[in-house]
């Protein structure tokens, strides 16, 4: 093998596995503006959602999507979590969370909550706390809405789950973007809220994005990291005596990404694919001298 081909190998990884570590600029559009030194109606470029949460895990015995007949909480029964909390930052990609007039009127003249419920099986807990039951989650959808701060809340954007891994401080969640719950009446407000800072396929709003028609698809890919302490870990409590159902609650401070996947790395990696063939066929004419 040549020395080319590692270097060529080794960069297509790095598109595939480090794509959603660098998530793209994104920023929202309200609609209206709310910055009276400006006329936009845009919040500054952001890259990710902050916010606090209480989550609810309710584990259940005899529910072990393993099958088997449990009769105490244990590894393969089901779990799912739910939450709800304010939107509480937007931050940039140096951890600097936007202030002033970049907002456009965040968290003053509205804000944005967001609601989810995810399912799936107990396992045995991570890194410094291996006796306590963890989870992995294998479906579920998180909503995020709108709120006028007037008593109306309106759906902007819907985020399905499809992954989950846990890691010794963390557990990383991950799936797409999904408008297919309001398809093909949105509305313009919902179509332009969420938007990319640089223009993908031609398409800066997520919407639009969504709802291309190209091959392969581009799919917009959120990952959030739930950053769990695990101090705060504790382990599941029956909610009474001989109960089958029990639960915890976790403080969590989870952060959200979005980067455009996998169309877009799919394209470097047949730019990658055509860099190799050109090395291969360099190759042939220097060891044939064919041409």
């Amino acid at each position: 093998m040549t020395k080319l081909k590692p270097l060529i190998y080794a960069c297509a990884l790095t598109a595939l596995s480090g794509g959603m570590t660098h998530a793209d600029d994104i920023f929202l559009d309200v609609g209206t503006s709310f910055n009276a030194t400006d006329a936009d109606s845009r919040t500054d470029d952001f890259e990710k959602l902050l916010f606090s949460v209480i989550a609810t895990s309710t584990y259940t015995i005899d529910d072990n999507i393993f099958g088997g007949d449990d009769t105490t909480l244990d590894t393969g029964d089901k779990v799912v979590d739910t939450g709800h909390s304010n939107i509480g930052s937007l931050e940039t990609n140096d951890a600097a969370a936007l202030v002033g007039p970049a907002l456009e009127g965040f968290n003053n003249d509205w804000g944005l909550t967001i609601d989810y419920t995810i399912s799936g099986y107990a396992v045995v807990g991570p890194g410094g706390i291996p006796d306590e039951l963890a989870a992995v989650f294998t479906d579920g959808t998180a909503s995020i809405f709108f709120d006028d701060f007037m008593g109306t809340e309106t759906k902007v954007l819907e985020l399905a789950l499809t992954s989950s891994m846990i890691e010794p401080t963390n557990v990383l969640l991950t799936g797409i973007v999904d408008y297919s719950w309001c398809d093909p009446a949105c509305g313009s407000f919902v179509e332009d809220f969420f938007n990319f800072s640089d223009p993908i396929a031609g398409e800066h709003a997520f919407y639009d994005i969504w709802a291309l028609d190209l091959t392969p698809p581009i799919s917009i890919m959120w990952r959030l990291d739930t950053n769990i302490d695990e101090a705060a870990v504790v382990s599941p409590e029956p909610i009474s005596e001989g109960s089958t159902t029990w639960t915890r609650e976790t403080e969590l401070s989870p952060t959200i990404q979005f980067v455009p996947e996998p169309g877009t790395y799919g394209a470097m990696l047949l730019g990658l694919g055509a860099l190799l063939f050109s090395q291969r066929r360099r190759m042939t004419y220097a060891l044939t001298g064919e041409h």
